[in-house]
């Protein structure tokens, strides 16, 4: 098997890299943040069509940067705005006159001037075809998904799982009511297989599945994550950011929160906790200081149904930089997990143009 490696050093991801340079320029400054909001995602592909799920956002955008390396000769993605329809029984033959679907082509294949899809932007779920056995790493920045589900209809999607300790696809969707059927299909060797037993069929971490909603759906997932600023957790001064973690499931779930540094910068956190100790001052908040580098937070168990929230705040007098980034991971026992960027910039910190 062939390892490629795409990707590998890149900057803040643009959309944050714009929201970061619009605060700076009004304080004056000039800024170029190294990223601290890298993931480096393994997908393992096997010769012929592939059901990917991308998780990250490569930031050279191009097809050519991500795979053109490998053994990647096409990619098919579906652009929902192009047309209401999705489902494809057979990619050999279906995403090349199926609407809505832009497919890229290899420099190395004589159709490659027929390609209709030149720029790759994730989170996304593709079909790709390799001409052997591969595993690819992409690294890019992590933008939080959020699944979008096709009333009445099949929608081409991928979920965050941890490799190695995935869940069927029956304990994933258990809290769905939109998802309590068997419909729901899976790449194998080129032909679309129905996973006929979900309850003993166990997900793939990167992998993309066809699965049909009953009705409307805003389900995402087991472990429900809300974030006031919905994709990055983004601090411009000592406040408390809290978020939301809802259990779904009809089963206690056990949740660990993690901080994932890859940058020479990451943003020193603490987490604000509520104390009642002291007649006199019934309330009272201390904030509880995490190490400076990666560490790891086991929850008490979430009972089914119940919702919690984490404070976080950052210790800017422990910032040395104008920015600092780092990544959140919050998984769980049934082997669920999700990325979000975290941001912190100090308004009385400055470097050289």
């Amino acid at each position: 098997m062939r390892k490629f490696i795409t990707n590998r050093a890149f900057r803040l991801n643009r959309t944050y890299a714009a929201s970061l340079s619009i605060f700076l320029i009004g304080i004056g400054v000039s800024l170029r943040v190294e990223a601290g909001t890298l993931r480096t995602q393994e997908i393992t592909l096997e010769a012929g069509w592939n059901a990917v799920y991308l998780e990250v956002n490569p930031e050279d955008s191009s097809l050519a940067a991500v795979f053109g390396d490998s053994s990647v000769d096409v990619v098919a993605r579906y652009l929902r705005s192009a047309a209401p329809f999705q489902y494809v029984d057979n990619p050999e033959v279906d995403v090349l006159s199926t609407a809505g679907w832009h497919v890229w082509y290899a420099d190395s294949r004589p159709d490659h001037f027929l390609s209709t899809l030149h720029d790759m932007n994730g989170p996304a779920t593709l079909l790709v075809h390799a001409t052997e056995a591969a595993t690819v790493l992409v690294t890019g920045n992590v933008i939080k998904h959020r699944s979008a589900w096709l009333p009445n209809a099949f929608s081409f999607a991928g979920v965050g799982l941890v490799p190695g300790n995935e869940p069927t696809f029956a304990q994933y969707f258990s809290a769905s009511p939109a998802h309590q059927h068997n419909r729901f299909y899976r790449l194998v060797k080129g032909s679309w297989k129905q996973v006929l037993e979900p309850a003993a069929t166990p997900m793939r971490a990167g992998e993309a599945f066809w699965a049909f909603t009953d009705g409307a759906s805003n389900y995402q997932g087991p472990l429900e994550i809300k974030i006031l600023s919905g994709e990055q957790i983004l601090f411009t001064r000592a406040d408390v950011e809290e978020i939301d973690l809802i259990n779904r499931a009809s089963h206690p779930l056990d949740v660990t929160v993690e901080h994932v540094v890859s940058g020479e910068n990451p943003v020193p956190l603490a987490i604000q906790m509520r104390v009642v100790d002291d007649p006199e001052n019934p309330i009272r908040f201390v904030s509880l200081t995490r190490p400076d580098g990666n560490w790891e937070l086991e929850m008490s168990t979430f009972e089914a149904g119940e919702a919690r929230k984490i404070p976080l705040l950052p210790r800017l007098e422990d910032m040395t930089s104008p920015a600092h980034s780092s990544l959140l991971r919050i998984s769980t026992d049934l082997g669920t997990q999700s990325f979000f960027p975290i941001i912190a910039y100090r308004e009385d910190l400055s470097v050289a143009p």
